[in-house]
């Protein structure tokens, strides 16, 4: 019988669903169980056990979807909460030494008015901070862990993960807005970083 071969098939790609969280396919099954109902209604299929079984799995599959959706959410907030809090910090959030506090606070201070220039290099950042090389390379690792290259890279990105968030810029103009005048140089330092491309993550977590 039609209906038969149509309600064994959609208990197995139910079950395929279950195993394999792909939400995708849903919207096929719920299509299919459509269908099938349809096809019921006309005159020659009156069973109204058939109809009641086809409506539950119809429902079956609208659980497992919303269950899907549900756990895809966690997995992108789990994601995001990891980006901002893995290995990156705000300027109050590491804790130093008074006497280096101005310092500090100062080097992020020049590294943000620098953010857009691609020009912006360990001997300018000497200058503007006051210091030589070798107390640039000793302090930032003291307070960061990072190396002052590092450091500026890091906070680069670290800025255009908050402006894809938002979703109000190209990537291209996101590349330029953190000093890369190359946005596919800037594409690959950021997949390098986050694992992901620029378009994904602004696909996935843009605002």
């Amino acid at each position: 019988m039609i209906e038969t071969r149509f309600r064994s098939d959609l208990k197995e790609n139910i079950k395929e669903l279950n195993n394999s969280g792909n939400m995708y396919l849903a919207d096929e099954l719920k299509t299919r169980a459509k269908n099938l109902e349809s096809l019921m209604a006309q005159p020659t299929y009156k069973n109204e056990a058939l109809r009641e079984q086809v409506r539950t799995l119809f429902q079956e599959v609208a659980r497992l979807k919303s269950r899907i959706e549900f756990l895809e959410r966690e997995n992108e907030q789990r994601f995001i909460k990891e980006i901002n809090t893995q290995d990156f910090f705000q300027p109050n959030e590491v804790s130093i030494p008074s006497f280096d506090e101005k310092l500090f606070k100062k080097a992020l201070l020049i590294i943000e008015e620098n953010i857009s220039n691609e020009f912006f290099n360990i001997s300018a950042f000497c200058s503007e901070l006051g210091v030589s090389r070798t107390l640039l390379f000793l302090k930032v690792k003291t307070w960061t862990n990072f190396t002052p290259n590092d450091l500026i890279k890091h906070y680069r990105m670290r800025r255009a993960v908050q402006l894809l968030e938002k979703g109000k810029m190209i990537i291209s103009e996101v590349s330029y807005h953190v000093g890369y005048k190359n946005p596919k140089y800037f594409s690959m330092c950021f997949s390098e970083k986050f694992g992901l491309t620029p378009s994904q993550f602004q696909k996935k977590y843009a605002i």
